[in-house]
């Protein structure tokens, strides 16, 4: 699958923020088509072709340089669980953060994906 090589050729290059990369399009996917067993199917072959491009990559950084494999990869883990570069605050820390760092134009998409959600949940159709 074309999406699945470019997943997996974007984790190779910026790692961690390539799987935004497949959420965004299974997003839209369910948003689509809610039918779940060709999305499900559809997925797991997007998952499996980048995982065939990234593990080579891995499994060759992992053996020849141990140490600093074992560095990026808890750096990826790390700030799941902890704070990071002082980030603490409130739940909408991000959301604040965002209307800086990109634009405040940024928050009609957010409204309407909140809006959308909503009203599919309202509807049944979630």
């Amino acid at each position: 699958m074309f999406i699945g090589l470019v997943i997996g050729l974007a984790f190779l290059t910026k790692w961690i923020m390539a799987l935004f990369i497949f959420f965004v399009c299974s997003v839209y996917f369910v948003y689509v088509k809610p039918d779940i067993k060709p999305i499900l199917r559809f997925n797991f072959s997007i998952l499996l072709t980048s995982f065939s491009v990234v593990s080579p990559w891995l499994f060759w950084i992992s053996y020849n340089f141990p140490i600093e494999a074992n560095l990026i990869f808890n750096g990826m883990i790390h700030p799941v669980n902890n704070v990071v570069q002082e980030h603490s605050g409130p739940w909408y820390y991000y959301l604040n953060s965002i209307r800086i760092n990109v634009n405040e134009l940024i928050y009609i998409p957010i409204i309407f994906l909140i809006y959308e959600t909503v009203k599919s949940v309202t509807k049944k159709e979630f």
